[in-house]
């Protein structure tokens, strides 16, 4: 761990010590996972990610789509083949 100094608001510093006391853990315990919720909420979702990636490459015209998906079938096909009963 590394050691920072904050400032927060009188409210914030009373409403974090409140916390500290209710959970009986340390102020420093309660702003860390206060800190690592809000890290939490700022990294994109699955969703969001595939929705950014969508149509990334719409302009490529050296992937054949139907060509691909046929050697990702077969490649599949050879995988399952010691596993069919």
């Amino acid at each position: 761990m590394e050691r920072t100094q904050i400032y927060l608001t009188r409210e914030q510093k009373k409403a974090l010590k409140t916390i500290s006391a209710q959970k009986h853990v340390p102020l420093a315990e309660v702003v860390r996972e206060a800190v690592e919720l809000y890290i939490s909420e700022q990294k994109p979702s699955a969703i969001e990610r595939i929705s950014k990636a969508r149509g990334l490459w719409k302009d490529r015209e050296d992937l054949d789509a139907v060509a691909c998906e046929k050697e990702l079938r077969e490649e599949l096909n050879k995988r399952l083949e010691g596993f069919e009963q």
